[in-house]
């Protein structure tokens, strides 16, 4: 499933940064879809489901203020969405919070580089979904080296 995440995520950071922001929601659909059948594939596990389905609620809330009261955009939240239910309990968090990380490392380099103010940071137009991409990118790169798949 992380491949998938990273597929959907990949293609969403393309129409995000070359599209003008917009991003079609069919992309986090098509993820969605593919996470519920996993899940209900695995539903026999009756700790789980019962633990995904709870995460899955709780970031759907999370997501959804954020994007109700303009902490995000719309494609963020989404896709947010759509890795809690691609990606194994605590993964979306685990990738976000690489997403965040590198955001806070890449971003100041970043501004300084392109000639930006940093009194003016909030002004520029900044693709989040690209360091979503990366996070988890870094998460399945984890994953890799440390349990070999």
């Amino acid at each position: 499933m992380e491949y998938v995440a990273l597929i959907t995520l990949g293609v969403g950071t393309y129409f995000d940064v070359f599209n003008k922001k917009m991003v079609p929601d069919i992309i986090w659909i098509i993820g969605a879809i593919v996470g519920f059948a996993s899940i209900l594939l695995m539903a026999g596990s009756e700790i789980f489901s019962t633990v995904k389905i709870f995460e899955i609620g709780i970031i759907f809330i999370v997501a959804n203020y954020a994007s109700k009261f303009s902490l995000w955009g719309g494609a963020d939240s989404k896709a947010w969405m759509m890795m809690t239910v691609l990606l194994p309990f605590g993964g979306s968090t685990m990738a976000l919070s690489n997403a965040f990380l590198i955001a806070t490392i890449t971003m100041p380099l970043y501004l300084t580089v392109s000639g930006t103010k940093f009194k003016d940071w909030s002004k520029f137009p900044i693709p989040f979904i690209l360091f979503m991409y990366l996070g988890t990118l870094s998460y399945v790169l984890f994953g890799w080296i440390m349990f070999g798949f």
